[in-house]
């Protein structure tokens, strides 16, 4: 789609989807990947001259951590072309359905389907129609997560002209190839930066986690520590296994581990169902923790998970995604922050699971940033088929909630570089190439190429590591999503 142009005293410009805009200003937006939107934020902030005119607004806990936000700002390398930046993060599978299939990304559910991305200022040369105001974004540095920005109250979000229209996206992140989605063609064109080294712009990681139980269970509770592929497997299909089926310990028959998670419109879903050796083309179980509000969001003064009726489990109910109709079990969170805030809930001690009434505890798949949240406020991260994600975690239980690997690597006494080698060496198998994928009429617009050759060369200078890995630093390589990492 080619830069929207504000044509002075035309009607034109209203019929064009988005903000009006100066002759100088650029619209990009970017959907997909909730998992790797910390780096990709950030790369496009980099992307953008360190001036007055860079900010940003955006709807959620952080800039990066939002499923909403805008950045404005001059091109580095030539800060005579604004661009106004928007985010929607909404799943890597809809993301390469929305940008394959032109559709218009909409907000959440429970949102305004009219309405999707936020918009730009009314002042020139952004000519939005937000009234709201931006604030300055704050650059911690290569490979730090940026920060600041206006943090979008209830009251901003009621404002008329806050949101443009539906519209559809310029570029996709996907967690996951384009062939590995229900979504092939039209093939969308991808950006590959090493690949001697492996697909798309770097590698992103997943991890198991378990939501915070009730206290009267925490011996069950503190004997899970790992999933396995065979147990991920039968979790999809069921919907809960027996504890003692990932203990090993028969004290653990008469509890419950329940599968909740995104739907399937999430790459973290498909990465964790083929890394299971489950079918991403078949329905799954999964259980909707309650009570949830009505945007699948935490609801405000929720202290306990307290499944309802009479303390009862329930499938997530049946649905749809983009004109796509699914059935009771097979949706979920549409956000991995989401997901994550409920996993950080106790549990209250009468809650059953659905399928054998006994006492549960949650399980989810969640990306590296979302599972450090989720584990830093309660809930745990698991070990994979006996593997950490990062190297000597196993050493120190005690530290399991540590939010920085690098204070874990600290006390190991191991390199951060040096962290993360269970993946770059393959024993840590769950996780996938982040894909950069855009139409192939992407690169007719200049000023969108400009930018987003600009946010790749920032990914390659060290914010990949905010979010994932990079490829330089791989040692094994995969030809699919799920395929076994061989050795380069």
């Amino acid at each position: 789609m080619k830069a929207l142009k504000l044509l002075a005293a035309s009607m034109l410009a209203f019929a064009v989807a988005g903000s009006a805009l100066a002759d100088t200003t650029t619209v990009l937006k970017i959907t997909g990947s909730s998992a790797y939107r910390a780096s990709t934020v950030t790369a496009y902030v980099h992307a953008l001259a360190n001036n007055a005119n860079r900010q940003a607004i955006y709807d959620g806990s952080s800039l990066t951590g939002a499923n909403y936000a805008t950045v404005i700002g001059d091109l580095a390398s030539d800060t005579t072309k604004h661009f106004v930046i928007q985010f929607l993060w909404n799943g890597s599978v809809a993301g390469v359905h929305i940008v394959a299939n032109n559709l218009q990304a909409v907000q959440f559910s429970g949102g305004d389907p009219t309405l999707a991305w936020i918009s730009a200022p009314t002042a020139a040369p952004w000519g939005g129609t937000n009234t709201v105001g931006y604030a300055a974004v704050t650059d911690n540095g290569v490979g730090a997560a940026a920060t600041g920005g206006h943090q979008a109250t209830a009251a901003d979000k009621a404002t008329a002209g806050f949101y443009d229209p539906a519209a559809t996206a310029d570029i996709a992140m996907s967690d996951v190839f384009q062939n590995s989605t229900p979504w092939r063609t039209p093939a969308l064109i991808e950006t590959n930066v090493a690949p001697a080294k492996g697909s798309g712009i770097g590698v992103v990681d997943f991890e198991w986690v378990k939501g915070q139980g009730c206290a009267t269970w925490a011996s069950n509770w503190n004997r899970l520590k790992n999933m396995t592929w065979q147990a991920a497997n039968q979790l999809f299909t069921n919907g809960a296994l027996p504890l003692s089926y990932l203990t090993g310990n028969c004290n653990d028959d008469n509890f419950a581990v329940v599968l909740t998670g995104r739907d399937p419109d999430s790459g973290t879903r498909l990465t964790a169902e083929v890394e299971a050796k489950y079918s991403v083309f078949s329905e799954v179980l999964q259980f909707q923790p309650q009570p949830i509000s009505a945007t699948l969001s935490l609801p405000s003064g929720t202290t306990i998970l307290d499944p309802t009726p009479g303390c009862a489990d329930q499938l997530w109910p049946a649905g749809s995604l983009y004109g796509v109709a699914y059935d009771a079990g097979n949706l979920g969170f549409s956000s991995g922050g989401n997901l994550a805030a409920y996993m950080t809930i106790p549990v209250d001690c009468c809650a059953v699971d659905g399928v054998f009434g006994n006492p549960l505890i949650y399980v989810t798949y969640l990306g590296r940033n979302d599972a450090k949240a989720a584990s830093s406020t309660g809930a745990q991260w698991l070990s994979f088929n006996g593997a950490w994600y990062f190297a000597n975690l196993a050493n120190y239980p005690a530290n399991y909630n540590v939010t920085d690997p690098t204070t874990l690597a600290a006390l190991a006494g191991t390199p951060y570089t040096l962290g993360f080698c269970p993946i770059t060496r393959g024993q840590y198998t769950m996780w996938s190439y982040e894909h950069m994928l855009v139409r192939s009429t992407f690169t007719g617009d200049a000023n969108k190429a400009a930018v987003k050759a600009a946010a790749v060369t920032a990914l390659n200078a060290g914010d990949d590591a905010i979010s994932g890995i990079s490829l330089s630093v791989m040692t094994v390589k995969r030809t699919a999503d799920g395929a076994v990492p061989t050795k380069l």
